[in-house]
């Protein structure tokens, strides 16, 4: 056999060669089961809200309360939020000053909620409401013109003897209360009922008026209002309280 033959024979042998180890590789693949691995087991967040409290229900304008809550049965994958804020399974948070109503959640990732509202009083009632402090009436003006004048003034009048003895408590809650000192004497009134601060924060309607607010502090409360006298003709009246 000449070179050049046996040259053309080697070629074609490896040709064979590699087709029968294609057809040897593709054949056993269809017997090949692979191999898929389990995914890691992942325990899902467990947790039971046992309590979550406030300590109060309302609350002064721009002061705060405490929250307290206890979660259990939590495991590692367990995250508990209170308000989006992640927290422990148990603990104690003030809330921080306050100046309007607000629901606080307490929440577990595995879908458990609680939620507390805490109401908050606006500013106004809370100057009326002073601590829980009580109102004495000591001065009653009539916005009237004087006998020659022509402009109105306001004047001094008596203050009846029984309302210069109420005192007067105007609560968180929008209800209001009085009561006679000398009880003896004078029969306390009937429940005095509630009280409705204005959109415009500057007055409020009681006992069927409505009291435009001119001075209101820690110590002493001014109101002007409208007031049917007698004769039948409306007067501009002035009331000017003491806190005790």
């Amino acid at each position: 056999m000449s070179i050049g033959l046996i040259r053309t024979y080697n070629k074609t042998a490896g040709i064979f060669l590699l087709l029968g180890m294609l057809w040897s590789c593709t054949k056993s693949s269809d017997n090949y089961t692979p191999v898929v691995q389990p995914p890691a087991t992942v325990n899902p967040p467990t947790g039971v809200i046992e309590s979550f409290t406030l300590t109060d229900t309302l609350i002064p304008f721009y002061t705060g309360s405490t929250a307290k809550w206890l979660v259990t049965a939590t495991n590692l994958n367990s995250v508990i939020t209170f308000n989006g804020v992640v927290v422990g399974n148990y603990g104690v948070l003030d809330t921080g000053p306050l100046k309007q109503t607000t629901v606080f959640t307490l929440a577990v990732n595995n879908g458990k909620k609680a939620s507390v509202t805490l109401k908050v009083a606006d500013s106004v009632t809370t100057l009326l409401w002073n601590k829980g402090k009580r109102l004495r009436q000591t001065k009653y003006e009539l916005f009237l013109v004087p006998t020659g004048q022509i402009d109105p003034v306001w004047i001094d009048n008596p203050i009846m003897a029984r309302v210069a003895d109420q005192r007067i408590y105007f609560n968180l809650d929008g209800t209001s209360r009085i009561y006679q000192s000398t009880a003896s004497t004078y029969v306390a009134p009937p429940d005095a009922g509630r009280f409705v601060i204005s959109a415009s924060q500057n007055a409020f309607t009681w006992l069927g008026a409505t009291y435009t607010i001119g001075s209101l502090d820690n110590n002493v409360l001014i109101t002007t209002y409208d007031e049917l006298m007698a004769n039948g003709t409306i007067v501009r009246a002035r009331n000017t309280y003491a806190y005790e």
